[in-house]
């Protein structure tokens, strides 16, 4: 063999050695799971699985634990969930971080030694991504009671300590550049990228939740009581990185519960509440939803169900809301088409704990643990379906109507998935008490 052809074997084994070389250093960047339900079983390990419940990935640590409500970052890579671990006064309640591929987990922020307190039945801190998925807001029990935290993932441990003396509510801006907090009856900016200034915004209300942000970024919503039967939905802008003196959009019954649609084109509002008890969980039952095109002009539909929660799509079209059934112990799924205001009954179930517990602050669980699937066609939830003749007893109580029975003896309760894209299924798809859909 001549010497050019020698030289010619040998660049050409370099270049394929390279190129492996360059695949393989691409292959240890795991691929985003796309299209994944993460779920926690009764044992209290999280695993992501398919719509089908196949292809099981295990998330949380190997280690002695409780681990619960995991949470997607907004590319789907990671999820941060909380952890129950150690027992007796050493026990701690820590948040962590892992890939939502398996592994790499880390503790983000570790509970002091002792401090067991809870924010909801079953709910150790309430984690939120920033869009960008680069810092997690979160609330968690302190001495301080219940305390908001700033962390930006980075290798150096600390979160960054923003308000406390809760209950807090909180949203991000779509440019994960500001952070809105209400807590008790007062409302914040916080510049997340910045110096981390606390602006008050000078809107006082007790009874209202959670702040929301338009999805283009321009506005946002709060809401102040005006009366013993009427509550404003307050609309502020942002200039020069403080907030503008905010106006009034619109006038609702109270105390309204308010989302907009992921696109921006809807805004949907829960009114007229009262006190609900069910399944011992004090909640507000809603009157009905009123869905605007124009939160100035008048709703387009209204829905007048008594209902617990709702969700919009992720592209908009649709509504899911849990309302009252006919069978008193049971909710039922139904889904509102904005297109059409065609309106379909999904399907009868008893929720978990765990779900229960996200009807009971839908608002804010909107912004964090999806229900829908990506494009729009399903959705996830935890509880146990009506297949079985279920009763139970209606009694009232000082809070209001309350549900109890036979309807809540169930052992265990399972992952559920419903497809509405084009007829109706339901599956059970594995045992778990709490579920919720990747972004992507």
């Amino acid at each position: 063999m001549s010497n050019l052809r020698l030289l010619t074997a040998f660049f050409l084994l370099v270049a394929l050695l390279a190129s492996t070389w360059i695949l393989a250093g691409l292959r240890l960047v795991d691929p985003a799971p796309t299209d994944r339900i993460a779920y926690v079983d009764d044992r209290g390990v999280i695993r992501t699985i398919r719509e089908d419940g196949s292809g099981a990935i295990t998330v949380s640590p190997d280690v002695e634990g409780f681990f619960t409500w995991p949470t997607w970052s907004s590319d789907s890579r990671r999820l941060a969930y909380s952890g129950v671990i150690g027992s007796g006064e050493d026990i701690r309640m820590s948040l962590f971080v892992s890939s939502s591929n398996g592994g790499n987990s880390t503790e983000i922020f570790a509970g002091q030694a002792g401090v067991t307190g809870l924010l909801a039945q079953g709910v150790i801190h309430f984690p939120l991504w920033s869009p960008n998925g680069n810092r997690v807001a979160f609330i968690a029990t302190t001495m301080s009671g219940l305390t908001l935290f700033l962390d930006d993932l980075s290798p150096d441990p600390g979160a960054i300590h923003l308000l406390d003396n809760g209950p807090l509510w909180i949203s991000w801006s779509p440019d994960s550049q500001y952070l809105l907090a209400h807590r008790a009856d007062e409302y914040f900016l916080i510049n997340a990228e910045g110096d981390l200034a606390i602006e008050p915004l000078g809107i006082a209300d007790q009874e209202s939740r959670v702040p929301a942000w338009s999805p283009d970024g321009t506005l946002f919503l709060t809401a102040q009581r005006a009366g013993r039967g009427q509550y404003h939905i307050l609309g502020s802008r942002i200039s020069g990185g403080k907030a503008e003196a905010p106006r009034r959009m619109l006038t609702t019954t109270p105390v309204p519960a308010y989302l907009w649609s992921p696109d921006g084109a809807h805004l949907s509002i829960a009114h007229s509440s009262r006190p609900f008890v069910y399944r011992n969980m004090r909640m507000a039952l809603y009157g009905g939803i009123s869905v605007y095109a124009d939160p100035e002009s008048e709703p387009i539909y209204v829905v007048r169900d008594p209902t617990l929660a709702h969700f919009w799509s992720p592209d908009g079209t649709k509504v899911a809301y849990a309302r009252l059934a006919e069978t008193p112990g049971v909710l039922r799924w139904a889904v509102l088409d904005v297109a059409s205001g065609e309106r379909t009954s999904l399907v009868d179930f008893v929720p978990s704990v765990a779900q229960l517990t996200m009807f009971q602050f839908f608002d804010q669980y909107a912004y964090s643990h999806s229900l829908w699937s990506p494009d729009s066609d399903a959705l996830v939830f935890a509880g146990n379906l009506n297949t079985d003749a279920i009763t139970a007893s209606l009694s009232e109580s000082g809070a209001g109507p309350r549900i109890d029975g036979p309807a809540f003896q169930h052992d265990g309760a399972h992952i559920i998935v419903v497809n509405i894209s084009d007829e109706i299924t339901t599956q059970v798809i594995t045992e778990g008490f709490m579920a919720t859909w990747s972004p992507n």
